[in-house]
C-alpha cells in the first residue's frame, strides 16, 4: 500500500514538471513583435506620392498590414495626399503593436531662378538655371520667358536692340518662378573722329618694309618731313579717310605725291594706315602713325647770341648767330676724333630750314650743315642735333648749346 502511494506521487510529480516545462515554451514563443515603419520621403510636393514599407522589429517584411493616416485607413502601401499639411502615419496588424508614427509634410512646389550674370552684354549669352523648394533643378522642365516672351532652352543671347534692363521669370506646370532682372550694357557709340581735326602735330610713320618717317602736319593744312635726307614739304588735303600729301618744290607742285589712307582709328595717338608714293610705293606699304611729341617751334630772336656747343661733357666749338643772318664758329681743340664736323668752322651764313631746324652755309654753299632744335631746357640752354650735309642719322651728332 505505501509502495502505491509512493508510485502514485511520482508520477504526480513527473507529469507537474512536464506541463510547467511545456507552459514555459509557449510564453516564449507568443513573445509580441513591433511592426516598423519606414517612408522613402518625410517631404514632399503637392502631388508626389509617398511609398512605405512595414517590416517587423527583426526585419521581417509584413504583408496585410494597415496603414493609417490621421487615424484614416488608406489602400495600398502608398500615399498621396489632397492637400497641403502634416499627415501623422501608422501601420497596425493583428498579434502586432502598432508602428511608431511617421509624420510627413505635404508642401506646395515653388519654382526659383537665377541668372549666371547680373550685368551682360551685346552678344554674350546669359545662362538660368531653376530649382524648386526642395532644391531640385528643374531647369529642363521649366519654360523661361524674357519680357513675358518665352525663349527656346534656357541661354539667352543679349541682342542690340535690347532694352537697358531684360525681365526674366520661368512657368513650370502652371508654377510661376520669381522675377529676376539683368542690366544690358550697351557700349557707347563710337563717333569717328574728324581727320582734319586730330591730324595736326607730329607723326612718326612705322612699317616693316621702309624706314621711319616723321611728319608735321601744321595749321593752314601744311606739312614737312624728311625723306632721305630731304626736306619735303608743301600743302596737304583730307578727303574722307585719306591725307592727300602735294608737295612743293622749286615753285612746283606735285599732286598727290604721297597718300595716306587711314584704315582704322586704333586711338587719339595711333592710326593705322596705308601708304602710298607716287612712282615708288603705288601698291601701298602697311604701317602706323604714332604721335610724337611737337617739335619746337622755333623763333630766330632766341638764338641770337654766342653759344657753346658740349657734347659729352666737353666742348665742341662755339658759335655766334647775328640778327643780319650771320654767324661765326670756332671749332674747339679737342674735336679731331669727332665725326661729321670736320668743316663746320668755314660756316658764315644761317637761316630757318624748317619749323624747328636751321640751314647753316658757307658763303658759296659749298658746306652744309643743319641744326634742329629739339627742346628748351632753359631760355639760356638747348638740346640739339647737328647734321652734316643730309639729315641722315649717321651723319649727325646731339649736342647741348649754352649761352654764354
Amino acid at each position: 500500500m505505501f509502495t502505491k502511494k509512493i508510485i502514485h506521487f511520482a508520477v504526480i510529480l513527473l507529469l507537474s514538471t512536464f506541463v510547467f516545462s511545456c507552459s514555459s515554451d509557449d510564453s516564449s514563443t507568443k513573445e509580441e513583435l513591433t511592426l516598423i515603419l519606414k517612408a522613402d520621403a518625410d517631404r514632399v510636393l503637392l502631388g508626389e506620392e509617398v511609398s512605405f514599407e512595414i517590416t517587423d522589429n527583426k526585419g521581417k517584411p509584413v504583408s496585410n498590414a494597415t496603414l493609417l493616416v490621421d487615424d484614416q485607413k488608406i489602400v495600398g502601401n502608398t500615399f498621396k495626399a489632397a492637400a497641403v499639411g502634416s499627415y501623422k502615419v501608422v501601420a497596425t496588424k493583428a498579434n502586432y503593436l502598432n508602428s511608431q508614427a511617421l509624420t510627413i509634410t505635404v508642401a506646395t512646389e515653388t519654382l526659383t531662378i537665377k541668372a549666371n550674370k547680373e550685368k551682360a552684354k551685346v552678344n554674350e549669352k546669359i545662362t538660368f538655371s531653376a530649382t524648386n523648394s526642395e532644391q531640385k533643378d528643374l531647369t529642363a522642365r521649366a519654360i523661361f520667358y524674357v519680357n513675358n516672351t518665352p525663349i527656346e532652352g534656357n541661354i539667352y543671347t543679349v541682342q542690340a536692340s535690347d532694352e537697358e534692363y531684360l525681365t526674366f521669370y520661368a512657368v513650370k506646370d502652371n508654377v510661376k518662378s520669381n522675377q529676376i532682372s539683368v542690366q544690358i550694357e550697351k557700349e557707347e557709340e563710337q563717333v569717328q573722329p574728324k581727320l582734319d581735326q586730330i591730324i595736326r602735330g607730329k607723326w612718326k610713320l612705322t612699317n616693316a618694309t621702309s624706314h621711319d618717317i616723321v611728319y608735321n602736319f601744321y595749321e593752314g593744312n601744311t606739312f614737312d618731313f624728311v625723306y632721305f635726307g630731304m626736306l619735303m614739304q608743301g600743302d596737304y588735303r583730307i578727303v574722307g579717310d585719306k591725307i592727300h600729301l602735294d608737295v612743293i618744290s622749286s615753285g612746283l607742285k606735285m599732286t598727290d605725291y604721297s597718300i595716306i589712307t587711314i584704315k582704322e582709328y586704333l586711338s587719339l595717338n595711333e592710326l593705322d594706315v596705308v601708304l602710298t608714293v607716287s612712282g615708288i610705293h603705288e601698291q601701298g606699304q602697311h604701317g602706323r602713325l604714332i604721335r610724337q611729341k611737337e617739335d619746337v617751334s622755333l623763333n630766330l630772336q632766341q638764338l641770337i647770341g654766342t653759344w657753346q656747343a658740349e657734347q659729352n661733357g666737353l666742348p665742341i666749338f662755339t658759335i655766334t648767330f647775328n640778327e643780319n643772318g650771320t654767324c661765326a664758329i670756332t671749332k674747339a681743340e679737342n674735336t679731331a676724333n669727332i665725326p661729321n664736323i670736320e668743316s663746320i668752322q668755314y660756316l658764315t651764313k644761317y637761316e630757318k630750314y624748317s619749323n624747328n631746324t636751321l640751314i647753316l652755309e658757307n658763303r658759296n654753299g659749298a658746306y652744309t650743315y643743319y641744326l634742329t632744335i629739339e627742346e628748351f631746357t632753359s631760355s639760356t640752354a638747348l638740346g640739339a642735333t647737328l647734321f652734316e650735309y643730309v639729315m641722315y642719322p649717321q651723319k649727325s651728332n646731339a649736342l647741348i648749346l649754352n649761352k654764354i
